[in-house]
């Protein structure tokens, strides 16, 4: 497989946290359209689709249906639809690399995100409440808000793994007192919330719960990447608030 689709498949284990009542390929796609549906967004989503699904079939794209289908639900719910897919990329912005790259400049990561923030971590440990599907939490103090907004200053950040256990792989096991830039998403929080709680429980989901598509160390004015390499966080930041900007104007 070609390296850009390893990426794309490490990108979606990166947005999909396991879930025991989402079990296959086939029970994804119905819930992301029923939640789609609850949103009012299934025309919406539709239309994101066809178009994401032209631009990966001019690169070849193997499973080009199943990718068109999972990043439109992802853009929808981050509030992308179609006229506003189409102005970004007359802005700059390259659709079809920020789906299959596996050199993803910040501004593209930034897509799949909201809000991005660079934050402080305060505390972290297992709870499995709320009954979200999530079985730990890392509190963070933003200290700058690049991209969106934020629900409040703390927020909680919500993962499947457990600290007593040893965290996965990909997700996020911090120290208390250290930076980092995290790219965020409550859309996608709330759509795995959604799915693990009947309806009378939906005013349980914490308003400032978050969950986590990417993070990075700031280490003084260095972002720390996995690979051990660091760039300059001006830049990055420059980057990130372009695209707010870009947003912010279509």
């Amino acid at each position: 497989m070609p390296r850009h689709l390893i990426r794309v498949a490490l990108v979606l284990a990166l947005l999909i946290p396991a879930s025991p009542g989402l079990v296959t390929a086939q029970d994804m796609r119905t819930a992301r359209r029923d939640h789609l549906a609850s949103l009012g967004s299934v025309e919406s989503a539709s239309a994101v689709e066809s178009y994401l699904l032209r631009q990966l079939q001019t690169i070849g794209a193997p499973n080009a249906g199943d990718l068109a289908e999972f990043f439109s639900f992802v853009m929808v719910i981050h509030g992308l639809d179609l006229q506003k897919l189409e102005r970004l990329q007359a802005g700059g912005i390259d659709l079809v690399h920020a789906m299959t790259s596996d050199a993803r400049p910040f501004m593209e990561q930034g897509l799949f995100s909201d809000p991005v923030v660079v934050a402080e971590v305060v505390d972290f440990g297992d709870s499995d409440e709320p009954t979200d599907g999530y079985r730990s939490t890392i509190a963070v103090r933003v200290v700058e808000t690049l991209k969106g907004e934020v629900s409040a200053d703390t927020l909680f950040l919500r993962q499947r793994g457990q600290f007593r256990n040893g965290m996965g792989q990909n997700e996020f096991a911090p120290r208390i007192g250290e930076k980092y830039l995290l790219l965020l998403s409550r859309p996608m929080y709330e759509f795995f919330a959604s799915r693990r709680q009947a309806p009378t429980q939906a005013s349980a989901v914490p308003r400032h719960a978050y969950a986590i598509y990417r993070y990075y160390r700031a280490d003084d004015n260095r972002i720390v990447m996995g690979d051990g390499s660091s760039h300059d966080a001006g830049s990055i930041y420059q980057e990130l608030r372009w695209l707010e900007e870009l947003m912010e104007a279509l």
